[in-house]
């Protein structure tokens, strides 16, 4: 009796456990944590943003949300735009192999890859847009000037 107690209370908690973060994508193994985030108008009419308004504005300037999307002569696909040399990048940061160059095609892991990358190096939105299009030291070259300029025209046209 004890046993049948114990399976049913483990199961209740289970049901528990995904009712209350089954919306959630938690990876516990690189702690990315991506759990949807309420719309706050009111903070981005401020110019406050989120690293989620950042990602979708980047997947949105990158290809439209285009999954498909190949670009820089191949060498860019999926809809962040992502390189191979960005997925080993971000294998490096997690220093292990969790994703491959087929990754780039869906766009939930392209949205992790992407989420790792921006985390590890870091900075300011502008800073972090900036990186993703130049790489690490990519807020540093003039050349991504521009691009920042239309991830933050995104951002401001979603409020």
């Amino acid at each position: 009796m004890k046993k049948i107690l114990l399976f049913v209370s483990v199961i209740c908690l289970i049901v528990w456990v995904y009712a209350v973060f089954g919306a959630y994508h938690i990876h516990f193994e690189n702690c990315v944590f991506s759990p949807p985030r309420p719309v706050v108008n009111s903070s981005k009419a401020a110019g406050h943003y989120t690293m989620e308004d950042l990602l979708d504005a980047i997947e949105q300037v990158e290809s439209g949300g285009n999954a498909n999307a190949i670009g820089d002569n191949g060498n860019a696909v999926g809809s962040f735009q992502i390189h191979p040399i960005y997925v080993e990048d971000v294998n490096r940061i997690l220093k292990h192999r969790r994703y491959n160059r087929n990754d780039r095609y869906n766009q939930t892991k392209s949205r992790e890859m992407v989420t790792v990358y921006l985390r590890h190096y870091g900075g300011t939105m502008e800073e972090m847009a900036r990186k993703n299009n130049g790489g690490p030291q990519g807020h540093k070259k003039e050349a991504t000037k521009a691009y920042w300029l239309k991830v933050k025209a995104e951002m401001e046209n979603v409020k």
